[in-house]
């Protein structure tokens, strides 16, 4: 935990509201996420980055299917 005092339980309460919360607003979303990328360290960016391009790529019919965006 990076400063804060909620227990375990506390913060898996938070996460499911959270996720509650943006799954009916998804909106509210875009701010979250830039608060949180703000507070990651570079490495942590970097894993984040190769995470999410890991994600996108086994998604990406585009790879089995030449020119399934087009």
């Amino acid at each position: 935990m990076k400063g804060n005092k909620l227990t375990v339980k506390k913060a898996q309460q938070l996460t499911d509201d959270l996720v509650e919360f943006v799954s009916s607003r998804p909106e509210e979303l875009e701010w979250l996420c830039d608060g949180y990328i703000y507070t990651l360290s570079d490495k942590e960016v970097g894993e984040l980055r190769e995470y999410i391009d890991s994600k996108e790529k086994v998604n990406c019919m585009q790879e089995f299917i030449p020119g399934f965006h087009d």
